[in-house]
């Protein structure tokens, strides 16, 4: 039997391929796809100087079993008639589609693939596979199929790195002159695109763990189309620098390595070997890609399906008042084995790797010894890395990971710098983790996954880089003894924490100099190394200032001795601050290498890269700036991008690559998830610095990047308060709007600087509703403290601002959650903000103006929150009132069109159920809670979190009603439900777990009382300002105890308990009147009431205190 050999090309407009596709048979074994260079060709590349076509003719007879593909595209640049103007980007696209197409077409979509990539083509396969790894799974799913069912490369003089300090450009280059003499055409387009090749190694990286690969490299010259010969890519560049590749040498040159005349030549002897082996052991490898990529979307499936389960369950039931019985879903099990039993993931969140990484084997070496899994069993290792800015310790970081990967079976990178950026990183480790993620909506209940699956599974390492808090480190540490940790710091003090810790020191001359010139151009002149060598010594051999240096001489074009003569003058008139101390030194070499690098730029990317200082330094979505509504930028007084909002994203390209070629600003094309842009948090110091010494100007670059965050970072609706719809959007761009409100905060004299901006401040409130409703209180309280500060700045004193009226009432919101105390202070509070906005509906009034929704509505729900506050506190009257006049706001006419009355009905619908509970008119307040119910329904949909929140209040109220069973089974699946959309360790979540245990209580069954209870005070515990919750927990752990006749040990919780009420109340112990009903009075009613109403139930309480 032969192979069947077909020839996949792409159309060209020049030229016409004769070649006859025959449809293979799909019941043949593994494709093998076979994709030439630069100026190759389908058949001539792989055709001998004899006509033997061997991808055909030999493999044909040697491998019958395989399907053969030659992969044919139009990347001619030097013919006369036309040139290709497909980007590298293009070329990686189309080869995917066709390849998928094909695949779709023959029904052979599950079969192996094995890849053999000449020259450039192997960059051209890399990027296709990455860009399948990234497909979307709904649209393209059949894209992503292509990188699954991927098993082998075989790259053949492939350059995968940057070598002998020759540039990508100048190795570019080096390829394409074996065919023509250079012409500017030629040129052009391989300048465009080496930027991009450069920047897509890294990406390759992250998804090739299970591929396997063989580095065939040239080892004769090759003959030059001008005359004379040449090695094209050395083996340094055509074999990775690891210890577990494989190289092997063709002793061939870099054309004729891929020809073969008969199958009786030595090289292709070999190359049929490790196809064999291939063929033999790729279906089975690749059945296992495909059985657990199918098992986590099964996973997924099933989930949802679970979810429709769990909300059409009740439906029925809740129509008729009484719920039905419910079927546990194995979906919510969460036991140590299930966790054990998920395969180790093999997807690892760490950037791009640097390809011009320079020496630090000793220190690489050192982490290694301190981390290395194999040496230390048992117990969790940690090894911190400290030194000033700029030194080199995240690039050390990313190197250790790049040598050692292989070491272990998971590695997530961490960026460490604050709370909510940690969180967003370290909740992505179960978004990769093989599907356990509950999706990005819900950082909460990723951080949980996450880290159960870090403590039940070993041979981790996760790098925390920039970690300034140690608070921070141990609050997402696992806490299990195995695991290892890698820590990026400049704090010496912190890095004493880990279980080793050394110090980063600068480069040494020699490795400087390398480092430096493999940025420059330099065609080996005399002396080059030693001029190199005494501008590292002059730099203090910092590499982040080595390499901007390098980045600016290498788009000067200019001199090294030039170069150095200048930055001789500049440093010695930098006499701005006094430099005595090593720091300041370092100090004063940055500042002389960027006055240099910075006052050459152009003025519209002097103001990109300055805007671009206020947004987050690790990692800024290039979309960000790219958006075509945004207002232009001005910078000074013309405008260069006056008549360019059409070419917009263009002229942002131009400037972008500038940059980055001068290494000021790092580039990373993250395939279909769109590139990223990063800045080096010392660059991004002194461009902040030099803002801050021009007022006028800083005021005007923030006001730009302002409205650039507002664009992204989603508006919250003032009529419906939440943002769940909106949490995915706002996940993506948290860490951009924390780094302004970082920024903002320890800038000098912020109020002249950066000014009072309340479109800045209206964001900061929209971030702190965000952060709230993920649970991260203490961040909210920060950036909406900020955000009020801003608003009092900017208030004029006769005009009331309802954006403050917004702020004050998050706010409110973040104290409720403290309980009883945070009730207290959020009332006046509330009362201010009310005042503020029937002021700000007086002003309209007076002004002839109509009132809007977003004027009206939140007066409403501000008296209805006011409202809630007394409702918690008993006070029902009071809340009765304030709910009534909300009410009446509502129902106004002119409103009832509106998208959002029908949650608003349900809200006072649902708080009034809780008054007439109260009052003991039970059946009223339960018509009312199961009209809010369906109200939500059809509101939010069934499985929301809104949704079970409003029939969290009913099943309390069907508690009170007597339905003690019914109530029971509503709260299991509520809180099942809850875990399932917030998270194991969300404060709902923990209520529910609360009013499980209370109604087993009820019913005697005082194990599993003890066992749900025990759970609500174990997540309380993990939550902020939650000791009144925790108390309430206690008192009723005291009676579970009790009643069970273990007196010692409820003692010991009650007493836990009376410490919190006592502090409270400032009351001493025996005055004390204590019972359930006092504890209850500590908590919001949405965190569950024992009862709402004085009815005959609570006489029948088991062992009730007097």
């Amino acid at each position: 039997m032969s192979s069947a050999f077909s020839v996949l090309t792409k159309k060209r407009k020049h030229g016409k391929s004769t070649e006859t596709y025959e449809a293979p048979d799909p019941s043949t074994g593994d494709s093998i796809v076979a994709v030439h260079g630069l100026d190759g060709h389908r058949e001539l590349t792989w055709t001998a100087e004899n006509g033997v076509l061997w991808l055909k003719t030999l493999l044909g007879s040697d491998l019958p079993q395989a399907r053969v593909w030659s992969y044919g595209y139009d990347s001619s640049t030097h013919s006369r008639s036309h040139i290709s103007r497909d980007t590298f980007y293009g070329h990686a696209q189309t080869l995917l589609g066709e390849l998928t197409l094909e695949r779709r077409y023959t029904k052979t979509e599950k079969l192996p693939i094995i890849f053999i990539a000449h020259s450039l083509g192997g960059l051209l396969v890399k990027k296709a596979l990455v860009l399948s790894s990234l497909a979307n799974e709904s649209n393209l799913v059949h894209h992503k199929y292509i990188h699954l069912s991927t098993y082998a490369i075989l790259f053949f003089g492939t350059p995968h790195q940057g070598a002998d300090m020759i540039s990508w450009e100048s190795l570019l280059l080096k390829v394409g002159s074996i065919y023509y003499h250079t012409d500017d055409r030629l040129l052009q387009q391989l300048k465009s695109d080496s930027e991009p090749i450069e920047q897509g190694l890294g990406e390759f990286a992250n998804i090739a763990s299970k591929i396997l690969m063989k580095y065939f490299y040239e080892s004769f010259p090759t003959p030059m189309k001008a005359g004379g010969s040449m090695t094209v890519i050395k083996k340094s560049s055509a074999v990775p620098p690891s210890i577990d590749v494989e190289a092997i040498d063709t002793r061939r040159n870099h054309i004729s390595m891929v020809k073969f005349g008969s199958a009786s030549e030595a090289l292709y002897k070999t190359i049929i070997k490790h196809l064999s082996l291939m063929l033999e052991h790729a279906p089975s490898a690749i059945e296992q890609n495909w059985a657990k990529w199918e098992r986590s979307q099964a996973n997924d499936t099933y989930s949802r399906t679970a979810q429709v389960k769990y909300s059409s369950s009740y439906k029925e039931a809740e129509n008729k008042s009484v719920p039905s019985i419910v079927e546990n879903s194995p979906a919510s099990l969460n036991s140590t084995e299930q966790k054990r039993a998920r395969p180790n993931p093999d997807v690892r969140l760490v950037t791009t790797p640097n390809t011009k990484f320079i020496g630090r084997k000793h220190e690489l070496d050192e982490i290694h010894e301190s981390l290395d899994p194999k040496s230390h069993d048992h117990i969790q290792v940690s090894c911190a890395i400290y030194g000033l800015g700029g030194v080199g310790k995240t690039q050390i970081a990313k190197q250790y990971f790049w040598k050692y990967r292989s070491s272990y079976s998971f590695v997530a990178w961490l960026r460490a710098s604050d709370l909510p950026t940690l969180a967003q990183d370290f909740s992505g480790i179960a978004a990769m983790a093989n599907g356990m993620s509950t999706g990005a909506s819900n950082q909460v209940k990723n951080i949980e996954v996450a880290r159960e699956w870090l403590e039940a599974n070993p041979n981790w390492l996760l790098i925390f880089d920039n970690l300034d808090d140690i608070i921070l480190y141990n609050e997402f540490r696992p806490t299990c003894e195995h695991g290892s940790i890698l820590i990026t710091t400049q704090d010496s003090d912190l890095a004493a924490n880990a279980t080793r810790d050394f110090s980063i020191k600068p480069l040494e001359e020699e490795e400087g100099a390398r480092l430096l010139l493999q940025y420059v151009k330099h065609d080996n002149q005399p002396g080059i190394l030693e001029q190199a060598k005494t501008i590292c010594k002059e730099l203090g051999g910092l590499p982040l200032a080595i390499v901007h240096v390098a980045g600016y001489i290498r788009q000067s074009q200019i001199l090294l001795t030039r170069f150095l003569n200048n930055y001789r003058e500049a440093f010695s008139q930098n006499f701005v601050e006094n430099y005595t101390s090593l720091l300041e030194q370092y100090e004063r070499t940055y500042s002389t290498v960027w006055s240099i690098a910075l006052n050459e730029l152009p003025a519209d990317a002097r103001g990109f890269i300055d805007t671009l200082a206020f947004f987050n330094a690790d990692k800024v979505p290039e979309e960000v700036f790219l958006a075509n509504m945004l207002p232009s930028y001005i910078l000074g007084e013309q405008s260069t991008y006056s008549g360019l909002q059409a070419d917009r994203s263009g002229h942002i390209d131009k400037m972008i690559r500038h940059l980055s070629k001068r290494s000021l600003i790092e580039r990373t094309d993250g395939g279909l998830a769109g590139s990223t842009l990063a800045v080096h948090r010392q660059l991004r110091l002194n461009l902040l610095r030099n803002l801050s010494r021009d007022p006028a100007r800083s005021r005007f670059i923030f006001g730009n990047a302002v409205s650039l965050l507002r664009y992204v970072f989603p508006r919250q609706n003032l009529v419906i308060e939440h943002m769940t719809q909106d949490w995915p959007q706002c996940a993506r761009f948290v860490d951009q709007v924390l780094s302004f409100f970082h920024i903002y905060s320890t800038f000098p004299n912020p109020a002249q600087t950066l000014g009072y901006s309340l479109s800045f401040a209206r964001i900061l409130c929209d971030c702190g509703q965000y952060l709230w409703e993920q649970s991260l209180n203490q961040s909210a309280e920060q950036v909406l403290e900020l955000a009020a500060k801003i608003c009092d700045g900017n208030m004029p004193p006769d005009k009331p601002l309802a954006l403050r009226a917004s702020i004050l009432f998050r706010q409110c919101s973040v104290e409720i959650d403290a309980g009883y105390s945070g009730i207290l202070r959020a009332i006046p509070k509330f009362k201010v903000a009310i005042d503020i906005q029937h002021k700000v509906l007086e002003a309209l009034s007076s002004a002839g103006q109509e009132p809007t929704a977003e004027d009206e509505i939140p007066l409403a729900n501000g008296l209805n929150n006011l409202g809630c506050c007394y409702l918690h506190l008993t006070r029902y009257e009071e809340a009765e009132s304030l709910f009534q006049e909300s009410l009446s706001i509502k129902e106004n006419e002119k409103w009832s069109n509106h998208g959002s009355m029908s949650y608003e009905f349900a809200e006072s619908n649902k708080n009034i159920a809780i008054i007439r509970a109260s009052q003991g008119r039970i059946e009223e307040a339960l018509k009312l809670s199961l009209q809010s119910v369906t109200t939500m329904k059809s509101f939010a949909g069934s499985d929301s979190s809104r949704t079970y929140f409003f029939r969290f209040i009913y099943a309390c109220i069907l508690f009170d009603s007597g339905a003690i069973e019914q109530a029971l089974l509503l709260h299991l699946e509520i809180l099942e439900a809850r875990k399932r959309l917030l998270s194991e360790t969300h404060n709902y979540t923990a209520s529910s777990y609360y009013m499980v245990g209370f109604t087993y209580y009820y019913l005697r069954r005082y194990s599993d009382a003890e066992a749900m209870v025990q759970e609500s005070i174990e997540v309380w515990s993990k939550g902020h300002s939650r000791r009144t919750h925790i108390a309430r927990a206690q008192y009723l752990l005291y009676m579970i105890l009790d009643a069970a006749g273990r007196v010692i040990e409820a003692n010991k919780a009650r007493d836990n308990a009376r410490e919190v009420l006592t502090e409270l109340t400032g009351q001493a112990q025996s005055d004390i009147i204590e019972n359930l009903k006092a504890y209850d009075s500590l908590v919001p009613v949405w965190n569950g009431r024992s009862f709402l109403s004085n009815s005959s139930l609570e006489e029948k309480f088991p062992n009730q205190p007097n």
